[in-house]
């Protein structure tokens, strides 16, 4: 058992990433006589419910998260390491994990982040619950988790106080103010938000541009207690500032209705075209060909130049030799 959880833990990064792939299970496969559970989740066709569990229901939430539960116990006690199982497994485990958590409705919440894309944005709000658990450390996480935040490390270099995982997840660390764990949570929602929202993956300049953008949208904030001296300042890291940056110089450059309706366009399509938001167009098709036929036309004089150097450079050897 403890070879298998290692396992897992090496995977996990891996299946994250990957949990949108088709499964491919047979009804027939030996290692369902060791999983039941998971053999009438998809008897009934439930197993998408597994990796992307959309409820409104928050006691058939925390029903699920057990049915989910059953599912890991399964698969670790059958030792089952074929890929298909991993990714349901990691998908089964989040489920337990999460939907037992704090809900949050997308279409009601009043963060200030969600009344923003869901309001001036327009950006119409996911169904289902996105799901919210906060740790007082990585430490304190279950490895699923703690993975997600060290893989968000290794990519941005910075260590994040907060980690939306699949777009249904949130995960955070409890910071020392109630201010500066909602900024986290606002911080968030937006990733959850757009990515449940977009149809494709978006990218990560704009993922983390529109989460600064409309969560605080500010490069330094300020938290303190009534009463205290102390004041914490947390100031954004340079990857972020780049991004939030990014954003404020498109919304200085179209305005703000026509940055809005690129928000809005990109998310829904999950396209995202800033030329075309710019006003700046694409070379077509027959400018294209003209700038082939200039690179045509100064090859044909660069390839006739040389062939003529050659033909005299021959000549001259020749009259040498007479």
């Amino acid at each position: 058992m403890p070879r298998l959880s290692m396992l897992f833990a090496v995977v996990t990064w891996v299946l994250l990433s990957t949990t949108g792939t088709a499964l491919k299970l047979s009804l027939e496969d030996s290692a369902f006589r060791s999983c039941p559970t998971l053999h009438s989740i998809i008897s009934a066709g439930k197993l998408e419910q597994i990796t992307n569990p959309v409820f409104e229901n928050k006691a058939q939430a925390r029903e699920f998260a057990k049915v989910c539960s059953k599912i890991v116990s399964e698969i670790d006690s059958a030792g089952i390491t074929e890929p298909e199982y991993l990714r349901i497994r990691t998908s089964a485990a989040l489920a337990s994990e999460f939907l037992t958590g704090q809900t949050v409705l997308l279409s009601r919440n009043r963060s200030r982040s969600v009344i923003r894309l869901r309001n001036e944005v327009k950006i119409p709000p996911p169904a289902g619950f996105v799901y919210i658990r906060i740790y007082d450390s990585i430490a304190k996480m279950p490895p699923i988790v703690a993975n997600a935040f060290k893989k968000q490390e290794r990519v941005g270099g910075n260590r994040p106080l907060g980690v939306t995982i699949q777009g249904r997840y949130i995960a955070a660390i409890k910071p020392e103010y109630p201010e500066e764990l909602q900024d986290i949570l606002d911080h968030e929602f937006v990733h959850a938000y757009i990515t449940l929202a977009s149809p494709k993956e978006l990218p990560a300049w704009f993922q983390e541009g529109a989460a600064t953008y409309f969560s605080t949208g500010r490069e330094t904030s300020y938290y303190s207690r009534a009463g205290e001296p102390k004041i914490k300042v947390s100031m954004l890291p340079e990857d972020y500032k780049r991004r939030l940056n990014s954003f404020q110089t498109l919304h200085d450059r179209m305005g703000t209705q026509k940055f809005l309706r690129f928000v809005r366009e990109s998310v829904l399509t999950g396209t995202v075209n800033v030329k075309k938001a710019l006003g700046i167009p694409d070379k077509t098709t027959e400018q294209k060909r003209e700038t082939a036929h200039i690179y045509l036309v100064f090859f044909v004089i660069g390839a006739t130049a040389v062939a003529v150097w050659y033909l005299i450079y021959r000549r001259r050897s020749w009259w040498d030799r007479i």
